[in-house]
């Protein structure tokens, strides 16, 4: 799988962040597309987060597919300098709701490599 987000800091410890994801086993497809507020605190290299996120999921097997809603409640921590870090992990409570059927029993961890502008 996949993850992709970008921060945008109102305040040195407010933001707003877009994170999209995929993962794929088996012809199984599940993508995320969530959006909400980030809480940052920067010491020294160190930059630990958390997030609330809510937006739409999308799961399809063999070509048929299916759009429900996705929230996101979690954080990680980051460390680097001011143009380049590394995310050491980032751990997400995921909730879905697809055609009345909610499922609550997922975690998504990530790790990756982050620019700052």
């Amino acid at each position: 799988g996949w993850n992709a987000a970008a921060n945008m800091y109102l305040t040195r410890w407010l933001g707003v962040t877009g994170d999209f994801s995929g993962a794929y086993s088996q012809g199984l497809h599940f993508t995320t597309y969530t959006g909400g507020p980030v809480v940052s605190m920067h010491k020294g290299q160190f930059s630990p987060f958390a997030h609330f996120l809510i937006g739409g999921a999308h799961a399809s097997f063999s070509g048929i597919g299916n759009n429900g809603m996705a929230m996101m409640f979690g954080g990680g921590l980051d460390m680097g300098n001011k143009q380049f870090a590394v995310r050491l992990f980032q751990m997400d409570w995921l909730s879905t709701r697809f055609d009345g059927f909610t499922d609550n029993n997922n975690v998504r961890v990530s790790t990756g490599v982050l620019l700052r502008f």
